[in-house]
């Protein structure tokens, strides 16, 4: 199987550029730790190329794990999207990707 990765998508409700952009940010940093194994660096990390970028990748895996991932970040009303991985790309990892590359 084919591995996938989430996208993470700057939502139209998070306004980073509020008077507390980094409330923001420790809210995503947190449930991206809820909900996926690593460290808080990188999950800040994540956040903050999502800050800088409007989107940023979390991880690849199976499609099963990634529609998991998915469906979990929703319920936290954090917008995602799921991609097929670039061929090179092995899943397994939420931080093994470039995240460069992918998006």
């Amino acid at each position: 199987h084919a591995p996938y990765q989430v996208l993470l998508i700057r939502p139209t409700w998070l306004d980073f550029s509020a008077q507390s952009p980094s409330a923001n940010i420790i809210f995503i940093s947190r449930t991206l730790l809820e909900i996926v194994d690593m460290s808080p660096s990188e999950s800040y990390d994540i956040c903050a190329e999502l800050n800088d970028k409007g989107i940023a990748v979390l991880g690849c895996w199976e499609h099963h794990q990634c529609v998991e991932v998915e469906q979990r970040l929703q319920v936290k009303e954090i917008n995602c999207r799921l991609v097929p991985a670039p061929q090179d790309v092995e899943s397994g990892s939420a931080v093994s990707v470039d995240r460069e590359e992918a998006v």
